[in-house]
């Protein structure tokens, strides 16, 4: 999912009134359009999909970095 597409379901999430504040251009239909197909959006609402989803990004934990070694293949070594 592209930054415009995450944007746009919290704002859907967050503003109510998102759809008549939200600025009309091609690639807003063709998102929503998307969104439709994928059960995401409904009458310019979040579905129980849609709001599951966005449930799903707020909950994702921070990234963390990982060092490891590997070989001239990609094989991690592993250490003794």
């Amino acid at each position: 999912m592209s930054p415009y597409e995450i944007k746009l379901l919290l704002d859907i999430y967050t503003i109510p009134s998102w759809a008549d504040t939200t600025p009309y251009t091609p690639i807003l239909n063709s998102t929503i359009d998307e969104f439709k197909s994928l059960g995401l959006v409904d009458d310019n609402r979040l579905t129980e999909r849609g709001l599951a989803h966005v449930s799903h990004i707020c909950t994702l934990p921070l990234p963390c970095l990982q060092k490891i070694y590997v070989d001239s293949h990609g094989v991690e070594i592993k250490l003794l």
